[in-house]
C-alpha cells in the first residue's frame, strides 16, 4: 500500500513509520526498494546511493535494490561532474559493480524468489536498457569513452528511441570524427581522410536518430534545433549541399 503512493515525500513519512514498527532486518529490507524509489523520484541520488550501497552489502543479489544503485549512481556521476576533474572513484566502481550484477541477473532472467511474473517481466523489459545508459553514463564521465560507447549501443539496441542515449551517442561518435578530422588536417594522408568521413556518416545516421527522438517533445525542443542544425551541416556536406532524403532517414528512425 505504501508503493502506491504517488507523493515521494509522503511515501518517505509512511517509510519511516512504518521502519519503527517492523524493524526486523527483514521487515525493513521489504520497505527498502521503494524508500529508495521515492528518494530517486526527488532527485536525492547521493541518499538513494548511500541507503542502495549499504542495502546490497547484506542482499548482494536483490535485483532490485542493484538497478536504483546503479541508476543513482549514473544520476550523481552526472551531477558531480566537473570538466577535467571525474567523479569520486569509490562511488563509481561501487554503481559499476551493482549496474554489471543487475544486467547479470536481468539477461539470466533470474527472477527473485515469490515475484510476480509479470512485474519481473515488466521490470526486466524496462530496466535492461536503462542499465546500459546507466554504464554507460558511469564510463562517460569517468572519462572512458570507448567503454561508453559499447554500452550505449546496447541500450540503443534495446531501445532506440530514447533521447539521453542517442544524444550521448551522437556527442561521442562527433568528437570521434573532430579528432579524426584534426589528425588529417595535421597529416594529409588519405587513409585518415577515409576514416574521418566514414565516421562522419556515421555520426550522421546517430544525428539522424537523436533528431528522430526529440523531434516534438517540449523537453528537448532546444536539442533538437542544435541538433537538427549539426546534421544539416553534415549531410549537406556528403550529398553535394543537398538535403535531399534527409527527412526520410529522419522519418526511418521515428517511433511507429
Amino acid at each position: 500500500e505504501i508503493a502506491k503512493v504517488t507523493d515521494h515525500n509522503q511515501r518517505i513519512g509512511f517509510v519511516e513509520n512504518f521502519t519503527k514498527t517492523f524493524n526486523l532486518p527483514e521487515e525493513a529490507d521489504l520497505i527498502k526498494p521503494t524508500l529508495i524509489d521515492s528518494m530517486i523520484g526527488l532527485n536525492k541520488f547521493e541518499e538513494a546511493f548511500n541507503e542502495g550501497s549499504k542495502h546490497i552489502e547484506r542482499k548482494p543479489d536483490d535485483v532490485l535494490v542493484l538497478t536504483q544503485v546503479a541508476w543513482a549512481g549514473a544520476n550523481q556521476a552526472k551531477a558531480q561532474f566537473q570538466p577535467n576533474q571525474p567523479p569520486p572513484a569509490a562511488m563509481l566502481q561501487k554503481a559499476t559493480a551493482a549496474g554489471a550484477k543487475a544486467v547479470e541477473l536481468l539477461e539470466a532472467d533470474k527472477k527473485p524468489e515469490g515475484m510476480d511474473a509479470a512485474f519481473w517481466n515488466n521490470f526486466r523489459n524496462s530496466w535492461l536498457p536503462r542499465l546500459y545508459q546507466a554504464q554507460g553514463v558511469i564510463l562517460y564521465f569517468g572519462n572512458d569513452k570507448t567503454g561508453a560507447k559499447d554500452k550505449l549501443e546496447k541500450a540503443a539496441g534495446l531501445d532506440p528511441y530514447d533521447p539521453p542515449t542517442l544524444l550521448m551517442l551522437s556527442d561521442i561518435l562527433n568528437a570521434e570524427y573532430t579528432k579524426l578530422g584534426e589528425q588529417y588536417q595535421a597529416e594529409r594522408k588519405q587513409s585518415l581522410l577515409n576514416a574521418a568521413l566514414q565516421k562522419m556518416d556515421e555520426l550522421i545516421d546517430w544525428l539522424a536518430r537523436a533528431a528522430a527522438s526529440t523531434e516534438g517533445n517540449a523537453q528537448y525542443e532546444k536539442l533538437n534545433k542544435d541538433i537538427m542544425e549539426q546534421l544539416k551541416n553534415y549531410y549537406t556536406y556528403r550529398h553535394e549541399g543537398k538535403t535531399d532524403g534527409l527527412t526520410e532517414l529522419i522519418r526511418k528512425y521515428k517511433k511507429p
